[in-house]
């Protein structure tokens, strides 16, 4: 009898232990989920490119990692010193940009919204908003942060390449290489 009571404690603590290591694995999955939910993945497209030599673009590679090259459907604009681009889905044009993971999204946001202009009280004010939108990136759609210009773009100029990386390359963008030297 006392084997029968021994075997039924021993079962018990293994179905326990079973148990234990379910939940664990449960609420590791649950945590990755969440952060797939919690997005934290910024799409940009201007001086906070990766291959930018600023301060905001160094700011930006030590908060996050940088996982590649991605394409927003939409149009991109000379804003004089720096680019805006704007979201248009389904209008067959792309700007090329770079993705990144965000290592903690709410600690690095406040100081990227401050450096796009953006005025958290009264959104429709600032020059940017900052947005979620789905990017291409390795051939699938994933949904991403991006800062979208604010305002009406009929007067400006639009980068029709979509990359400035490019247009940094051209004589059209004096300004902007002295703005991005100067942030």
């Amino acid at each position: 009898m006392s084997f029968l009571v021994n075997q039924e404690k021993s079962n018990f603590k293994l179905t326990n232990l079973s148990s234990v290591i379910v939940g664990v694995n449960l609420l590791k999955w649950c945590v990755t989920k969440i952060k797939q939910f919690m997005n934290d993945h910024l799409f940009v497209y201007g001086s906070l490119l990766h291959s930018i030599q600023s301060q905001m673009a160094t700011f930006l590679r030590s908060q996050g990692q940088f996982l590649g090259e991605a394409y927003l459907e939409g149009r991109l604009f000379d804003l004089g010193r720096y680019p805006g681009v704007v979201y248009e889905p389904g209008r067959g044009k792309e700007v090329f940009g770079h993705l990144y993971q965000l290592n903690v999204p709410e600690a690095c946001f406040p100081r990227l919204d401050f450096y796009e202009g953006i005025y958290p009280s009264q959104p429709e004010k600032g020059e940017y908003i900052r947005r979620k939108c789905p990017v291409r990136f390795q051939g699938k759609m994933v949904e991403s942060w991006v800062y979208l210009y604010n305002f009406d773009t009929a007067a400006l100029i639009e980068i029709t390449s979509g990359n400035y990386l490019i247009y940094l390359q051209s004589d059209a963008s004096d300004d902007h290489q002295q703005f991005i030297d100067s942030v």
